[in-house]
């Protein structure tokens, strides 16, 4: 690697371990021209000798934003192999409906359930859907088990594949509360959603999933079955007003810093 190479990427890490909290895709899209194979090397690097300095805290800091550099820039290296690319808001792709599962035993079907495993604990995500990662199939993903670092104050959820899935409303409650999205990066919006829902389907086995769940899981499972539909949580918006980028709706004390 050539010393002034090396010296950019160092830049760049100092950057965003100093960067505010929510800031990181904007910087990283200003240094678009380093972000490979080699940058993510150098962060391995630099979190090991923090590591070597008792500096833990950072170490992970470090991993898990060079995780979602490698999510949203489609960076691999080493464990980030099966991660794939999160398309963005603007991307045609995510305005497209997704077709049904034909066949759960289709070897493909199993190296896009794999991808997107990686690729949501790659970006820390709370689910993820098929067409996010440029798959038109009526595939989800979300929950992982314990608590998740995008939000933090959320109740786990387990982890759930939900292959061709129908939801149906239980009654006409309904629940404002604050999303973000790993295809809308640094944003968080207002959304209306059914307080109460059933969802049905088939897990990566050809077996039914059939549930009755409310609050924060029944968010979830709406706002990840809408990408199959081409639609993204801005489009959903209860007041306009109510969306902006993170810092500043914590400085607003609108969301939790």
């Amino acid at each position: 690697m050539e010393p002034s190479r090396q010296q950019a990427y160092l830049a760049l890490i100092q950057q965003l371990l100093q960067c505010p909290s929510g800031e990181e895709p904007a910087l990283l899209e200003a240094h678009r021209e380093l972000l490979n194979a080699e940058f993510l090397a150098t962060c391995e690097q630099v979190a090991q000798t923090l590591e070597e300095r008792g500096d833990q805290n950072t170490a992970l800091c470090l991993r898990n934003l060079a995780t979602q550099l490698g999510c949203l820039h489609g960076v691999s290296c080493g464990s980030l192999m099966g991660v794939r690319t999160v398309l963005r808001l603007g991307d045609p792709r995510l305005r497209q409906s997704a077709k049904a599962v034909p066949d759960v035993h289709d070897p493909a079907l199993r190296q896009l359930i794999t991808d997107l495993h990686d690729t949501m604990e790659a970006c820390s995500g709370a689910g993820l859907a098929a067409p996010q990662i440029g798959v038109l199939l009526r595939v989800v993903l979300f929950g992982c088990g314990g608590p998740n670092p995008r939000y933090p104050d959320a109740p786990p959820l387990p982890r759930t594949l939900l292959i061709n899935p129908v939801l149906t409303p239980l009654g006409p409650e309904r629940d404002e509360g604050w999303e973000g999205c790993l295809s809308v990066p640094g944003l968080r919006g207002r959304v209306s959603r059914w307080q109460r829902l059933r969802y049905q389907g088939i897990d990566g086995d050809g077996q039914p999933v059939d549930r009755c769940v409310e609050g924060f899981h029944a968010r979830v499972v709406q706002h990840e079955c809408d990408h199959l539909d081409g639609v993204l949580f801005p489009d959903r918006l209860s007041d306009p007003t109510a969306f902006g980028f993170i810092p500043e709706l914590e400085a607003a004390g609108l969301i939790p810093a």
